[in-house]
């Protein structure tokens, strides 16, 4: 009787616990809403089909906070925070382009350095800084004081913060097949500070090493917490104990067949079946994927090798695809977007492209200029082409014709 009560406790206790993993690794899809988008119908695009304005900000600059490689942006409680990736160093300027503070991420393996700092995020509840480096977390305040360091035996390449308390993490596809570091064979790990507690999107074999890395793999809209990232067409929506599918592309034709994952003969060799998938003229790299109240923006590598930019105008449930962008509002720059706010795209340009664009402008007559064109020239005037990185702001439109 002894033996069949403990064969009993431990049938119950294996149930719970394989309960408790299936609820870690929860995935809702019942919601998820499919997003066509039309490679074939690519065409050019003029940016004033899309945004209704563009506007500058010159951020102020100084000798010794000069910004190099922009790696992030991020604006959050009224303030922009910029990854500079050279230094490294996390910049803070406020809305009027005006220099707050320079957090500099000092490089060493030493109780308050980093031996590589791979990404960043803000809690703007406690005013900190939170950078990711090789297997550690460090914060700082706005102020650039170290405030603490926190271990993790895991080598993620992206965090944020999730809803309620913890972090996100993003696991590349690329470590998986390093077989070195715990925890990688799942894509997505929350993280309380002292442990792994929920671990999401178990990555599949045939996937492993096939990994981009982007700007921003966690991009925000609307207080909800998304995530998107390569070889997935989803995007996901993170709550505090689950995740869910918000939408899911479809390219039609172009998706890559799961045919083609399975087929592989070299897991190793990640970069060659991705050189495969876009010679073949798959859609593939999914990146600078932003959602906005009135469309979603994002890049798709396709047609060997280019990227194009892809505009899904929300309330007409349509897709826009650019097979060349032309910037015919103020005849600036058309770069791709890295960041949003409220209803505009956020990018980074260096004041020598944007001074080269302004010397095209003054040759054309001064009665064919629009008003945007002359408000460039305006802006120009007080740059210097080794200032710091201009911020563009594009206002998109609210409706859209056909």
């Amino acid at each position: 009787m002894k033996i069949l009560n403990y064969l009993l406790l431990f049938l119950t206790l294996l149930f719970l616990n394989f309960c408790n993993h299936t609820t870690k690794s929860k995935v809702i899809e019942r919601n998820k809403k499919k997003l066509a988008i039309d490679l074939e119908g690519s065409k050019t695009v003029q940016m004033s089909d899309i945004f209704q304005n563009i506007q500058y900000l010159k951020l102020e600059n100084k000798k010794e906070q000069l910004i190099g490689k922009v790696r992030k942006i991020l604006i959050r409680d009224s303030k922009i925070f910029i990854f500079e990736k050279n230094t490294p160093s996390i910049f803070i300027y406020g809305f009027s382009g005006k220099f707050i503070n320079q957090i500099k991420i000092t490089k060493g393996r030493g109780p308050q350095e980093m031996l590589y700092a791979r990404d960043f995020t803000v809690n703007t509840q406690l005013n900190e800084i939170i950078v990711l480096g090789f297997q550690e977390i460090h914060k700082y305040s706005y102020k650039g004081e170290f405030l603490d360091r926190i271990s993790i035996k895991i080598d993620p390449d992206k965090i944020t913060l999730l809803p309620g308390s913890g972090y996100a993490l993003f696991m590349n596809n690329s470590t998986y097949s390093s077989g070195e570091i715990e925890n990688t064979g799942f894509n997505l790990l929350y993280f309380d500070e002292e442990k792994v507690f929920r671990r999401f999107l178990k990555i599949e074999k045939y996937k492993s090493g096939l990994g981009f890395g982007v700007t921003n793999n966690f991009p925000r809209y609307n207080g909800k917490q998304l995530l998107y990232f390569h070889p997935s067409y989803n995007i996901y929506e993170l709550k505090k104990d689950k995740i869910a599918v918000r939408y899911t592309l479809d390219f039609g034709p172009y998706n890559v067949p799961e045919s083609l994952f399975r087929e592989r003969k070299n897991l190793k060799k990640g970069y060659k079946f991705i050189e495969k998938t876009i010679n073949r003229e798959y859609a593939s790299y999914i990146s600078r994927f932003l959602e906005t109240d009135h469309l979603i923006y994002f890049s798709i590598f396709w047609d060997r090798q280019k990227s194009y930019p892809v505009f899904y105008l929300k309330k007409k449930d349509k897709s826009v695809v650019a097979k060349k962008l032309v910037n015919d509002i103020d005849n600036g720059l058309t770069p791709y977007f890295k960041a949003k706010y409220k209803n505009e795209l956020v990018t980074e340009i260096q004041p020598s492209d944007l001074l080269k664009k302004a010397k095209a402008i003054k040759k054309m007559p001064e009665s064919k200029r629009n008003k945007h064109e002359k408000e460039l020239l305006e802006f120009a005037k007080n740059l210097d082409p080794l200032d710091n990185p201009v911020l563009m702001f594009a206002q998109i439109k609210t409706k859209f014709t056909d």
